[in-house]
């Protein structure tokens, strides 16, 4: 149970029905990932969104200048991880990172690839959040109000979040009487603060990993950046584990130059950088959601799909 109150913390307030417009532009001066809190006023009384808990420490930690659209950087791990370079044998990666944090030793090296890519965080962070810029508090405003209103419709008790981070915007959601798991490939540095405040949270790769069974699985921004031989198989782990998955996904309108795409012209390994899918189509076949929570990004959309029904095309 989380029982820490905000009363004593700064508040950033918007207009309920407009909510206002969110940035986009992903900052360019460099990124401390300095951990700001923001809570928003909501006029509804005894919301969710109204007893959000802060639980997010003010910390410090060293960033990457957000500069990653105007340059092209390799996404392997020597360039992300420089020191390793100087290690005493060639085999020293491997040998520390051959095995995940749960005990389970890694068969694949994209899922190697991965743990790697994403444990030193992200290019274009905002101010309050090391996870980057569609987890500040700015560009989820609408998200986390429409993610209420599926706590409360679907009656959720149980809540997965796979590859939660630092819980930028999560932790402005009251979970009062929802039992909730985060889950991330690499531990973050405000997890121990937010532990102390009841969060659950554990270390594990939701790529190679059963989760524990759940109403609501949620899966923001983590497809977007793995392959699809590492897409298919880890919905299917989903499936049997939650009722409801709420997760990232596009829509393809080739009527629009920028907004066409093909669910087979994706990356071949784990990135920093995103290609978009859809997963209502081959050779993900979810189906249409059974809600869309747009996002401020062309044709991105959180989807919520009942995962009891089989794939659509089988």
């Amino acid at each position: 149970m989380i029982t820490t109150s905000n009363s004593s913390l700064p508040t950033v307030q918007y207009h309920e029905s407009s909510w206002d417009q969110i940035a986009t532009s992903w900052p360019t001066r460099p990124a401390t990932g300095d951990y700001s809190f923001y809570s928003q006023v909501q006029p509804q009384e005894g919301s969710r969104l109204e007893r959000a808990k802060p639980v997010l420490p003010d910390s410090r930690v060293l960033g990457l200048s957000s500069l990653w659209d105007q340059t092209s950087h390799s996404d392997s791990w020597e360039y992300f991880l420089p020191q390793t370079q100087n290690n005493d044998s060639a085999g020293h990666f491997e040998k520390n990172y051959d095995e995940v944090s749960t005990g389970q030793r890694v068969n694949s090296e994209k899922q190697l690839h991965s743990t790697e890519i994403f444990s030193h965080g992200w290019p274009d962070q905002a101010a309050d959040t090391v996870c980057g810029w569609g987890s500040s508090e700015q560009h989820t405003r609408l998200i986390r109000k429409k993610f209420v209103d599926i706590l409360n419709k679907y009656q959720v008790k149980t809540l997965n979040d796979a590859g939660c981070g630092d819980l930028a915007w999560m932790s402005m959601i009251d979970l009062e009487g929802i039992d909730y798991v985060g889950y991330d490939i690499y531990e973050r540095v405000n997890w121990a603060e937010l532990q102390e405040r009841g969060y659950q949270l554990e270390v594990l790769d939701i790529t190679s990993t059963e989760l524990r069974p759940a109403d609501l699985l949620i899966c923001r921004d983590v497809f977007i950046h793995l392959p699809n031989d590492m897409v298919l198989p880890t919905l299917e782990r989903f499936r049997r584990s939650a009722s409801l998955l709420l997760t990232t996904s596009y829509t393809s309108d080739w009527s629009m130059s920028e907004r066409g795409f093909s669910n087979l012209e994706r990356m071949n390994e784990p990135s920093l950088h995103h290609k978009k899918l859809d997963l209502s189509l081959p050779p993900f076949n979810l189906g249409q959601p059974l809600v869309q929570i747009p996002e401020n990004s062309p044709n991105k959309y959180l989807g919520l799909w009942d995962m009891k029904h089989p794939p659509t095309g089988m």
